[in-house]
């Protein structure tokens, strides 16, 4: 008799550090690195998850052998724990239900999944049934680790159909591309490969694709692309499941055990002895910043119709839960095309959020802590309004036409001069000029910009002198020595020649000879 290796385990893993609440000031984005998330307590080894179309996510509590539902819209648990058979393993959704497979009870419990309760009595099914995958046409396919197999049930009847199908060694996780493929995860250290099942005739298609070392766990991508988790390996393969070759292999945390694929694109992989999650772009497998930590021996991860990550820790008895941002706000809601606009934008899960106007980057990002806000300094962009999307490790948030960029203005004005006898000297002078440069959008003032000061004679506009705008966007010219002809003048010019981002202004102002 040939001996079945055993299920990959998890080692008990240390107690992780628990960060309290802080307030502070924005933080700024060289510190913003981790998901924002929640902590969910369920049943006794959580292990493997499944969401359903109406928001419930499905927990199997292996030690326990129950089934926790939680409510993806509250993050709260629903009613007890549904009891189910001995040592359930994966879970899956089809045609309005759960279906679990109990590995030592050799059953499959069946849940409705509107009243939550059980559907008649278990599927009896030999062989170890472990991983779950609903197909397209309503068939459940189930791995029988120690059996070599794979069973199908008919989801409208609960009946097992035709024979166990063969593939290869321990037969763990299950999946299902959108091609109607089936994908098996063959576990032994003899197999280390995937097998393919024609979802329409229940046959087995080519040979087992060689993949790393333990594969655990697969999911599917809405691109055809399959990802393997290789828990030995530390890797994921990626699978094309129309030509069924491996074509990457993608470096992730210590002891990948689980594997989720959002309607985004993006991969979640629990790395099961580093309590971590990395993120894949399916687009271009490349791994998303930084892991996110989460709880003791993260397992199984699924994603609910919301967008939230739900992540089985079974060593902590926990499910966590990675939350995509929200937008609420930006404010001001308007500024120069020319960029350089300081906002603040408001919602929640923005910590280390990277932020886009218009599709174009935001810079000098600052964060609270809390998540709920973040400061951002708009780039340049096109005249109207722009979209403003914040994106973090889990999904993105938009405000269409959240922000408008208006051409840039500058507001010049200046104020009535007068021009003065000296007595001692007979000399001709204006004590002051001055005029205060603005940013008529921003409505703040320009500093540290020229203005030129100019009379405007009969005889032609003569220049009596420049000066740089201080703080306040003031500049100042102070006993200007003058030509007796300007007596007569009656006003005087003040001139910006413009720069960038502030376009030319100029404007006029009383111009008087008092003597006295």
């Amino acid at each position: 008799m040939n001996t079945i290796p055993q299920p990959l385990s998890l080692p008990a893993l240390p107690t992780p550090t628990v960060l309290a609440a802080v307030t502070s000031p924005p933080q700024p984005a060289a510190t913003a690195s981790l998901a924002a998330q929640t902590t969910i307590p369920v049943g006794n080894t959580p292990f493997r998850l499944a969401a359903a179309p109406n928001g419930r996510v499905y927990v199997t509590n292996f030690g326990a052998s129950t089934v926790s539902v939680i409510d993806s819209t509250t993050n709260m648990v629903i009613g007890s724990p549904i009891p189910v058979g001995v040592w359930p393993r994966g879970v899956a959704i089809a045609n309005g239900r759960a279906y679990v497979a109990n590995s030592n009870s050799n059953t499959v419990s069946v849940i409705d999944t509107a009243t939550n309760s059980l559907v008649g009595s278990p599927i009896p099914l030999a062989g170890g049934p472990f991983g779950v995958a609903a197909a397209q046409n309503g068939h459940v396919f189930v791995t029988q680790q120690d059996s070599n197999t794979v069973s199908v049930i008919d989801s409208a009847t609960n009946m097992v159909i035709g024979s166990p199908i063969p593939v290869g060694g321990v037969p763990r996780g299950a999946t299902v591309a959108p091609n109607g493929r089936v994908y098996v995860t063959n576990s032994s250290l003899s197999s280390n490969s995937v097998s393919v099942i024609d979802s329409a005739t229940n046959m087995v298609i080519g040979s087992p694709i060689p993949v790393g070392s333990g594969p655990a766990d697969l999911a599917a991508a809405p691109n055809g692309r399959v990802y393997v988790a290789n828990f030995t390996a530390n890797t994921v393969s990626v699978i094309n499941s129309t030509t069924n070759m491996v074509i990457a292999t993608i470096p992730v945390g210590t002891g990948p055990a689980g594997v989720a694929v959002a309607p985004n694109g993006h991969v979640y992989v629990t790395n099961g002895n580093a309590n971590s999650v990395s993120v894949i772009d399916s687009a271009t497998n490349m791994v998303i910043g930084s892991s996110i930590p989460v709880g003791n021996g993260p397992t199984g991860v699924t994603v609910a119709p919301n967008g939230r990550a739900y992540v089985a820790n079974q060593n902590s008895n926990t499910v966590s839960v990675l939350l995509p941002p929200t937008l609420t706000g930006i404010s001001p809601v308007q500024g120069s095309a020319a960029g350089g606009t300081q906002v603040t934008i408001t919602g929640t899960d923005l910590f280390g959020a990277t932020v886009t106007i218009g599709g174009q980057p935001a810079t000098n990002l600052f964060y609270n802590l809390d998540g709920t806000a973040l400061i951002a300094t708009t780039p340049p962009g096109a005249p109207g309004p722009a979209t403003v999307t914040v994106t973090n490790q889990i999904d993105s948030a938009s405000l269409p036409g959240g922000f408008t960029y208006v051409s840039p203005a500058t507001t010049l004005t200046a104020t009535p001069a007068v021009i003065r006898l000296n007595l001692s000297t007979g000399q001709f002078y204006i004590p002051t000029l001055s005029a205060t440069l603005t940013d008529q959008i921003a409505n703040t003032p320009i500093p540290n910009q020229t203005i030129t000061f100019t009379a405007n004679p009969v005889t032609g506009p003569i220049t009596l002198g420049t000066a740089v705008t201080d703080t306040n966007g003031t500049a100042t010219l102070t006993n200007t020595i003058v030509s007796p002809t300007l007596i007569t003048t009656n006003q005087y010019t003040a001139t910006f020649a413009g720069s960038p981002g502030h376009p030319a202004a100029a404007t006029t102002a009383p111009l008087a000879y008092s003597p006295i």
